[in-house]
């Protein structure tokens, strides 16, 4: 070999270098601000859960019919459980554990509720909130008297607004 050729190969090549010189400085910047040399790992995001229910209600729903005909009418809590009783009787199969899943996911999630007439347990089950603030909710209509829309019942103390904003297609004022 000539030394001329042995001589290219000892030198690094200016990239090596130059990737060496950054990787360095890196290092110096991370620690010099207190900063991991790697970044933390990203946690993976997982879908969110399907609300409870949900699967036993599609699955005894569906063996006779589309999902989107069972819930394209909202029905109060007494509606759901008569109807959940009927297709019971129809041949839906399923235990009475499950036909009680299905009638409080359809309750909860394809429910309506007169909150001017109905009692704190239909309003606790349709919108999801707390026999606290069901009970608060009747308590200020029997002193204050009928709630004529949403900004009205948003008036009841202590009850947090943002829990029923979402849920207006469930109110119902008469």
């Amino acid at each position: 070999m000539s030394p001329r050729r042995n001589e290219r190969r000892r030198r690094p090549d200016w990239r090596v270098a130059a990737s060496a010189a950054i990787l360095g400085f890196t290092i110096f910047a991370r620690a010099l601000h207190g900063l991991p040399l790697q970044d933390p790992p990203k946690p993976a995001t997982a879908e969110p859960a399907a609300p409870p229910g949900e699967e036993t209600t599609v699955k005894i729903c569906t063996e006779c019919h589309e999902f989107d005909q069972v819930v394209a009418v909202r029905r109060t809590p007494l509606e759901w459980k008569d109807m959940v009783r009927t297709m019971a009787t129809k041949g839906a199969t399923g235990s009475p554990d499950d036909f009680a899943l299905v009638r409080q996911y359809l309750t909860r999630y394809c429910g309506e509720v007169a909150v001017n007439t109905a009692p704190a347990a239909d309003i606790s089950a349709v919108l999801g909130l707390s026999s606290k603030d069901a009970e608060a909710i009747v308590a200020y209509r029997a002193e204050h008297g009928k709630f004529a829309n949403l900004e009205t019942l948003a008036k009841v103390p202590g009850l947090d607004k943002s829990k029923l904003d979402g849920q207006v297609e469930a109110l119902r004022f008469d």
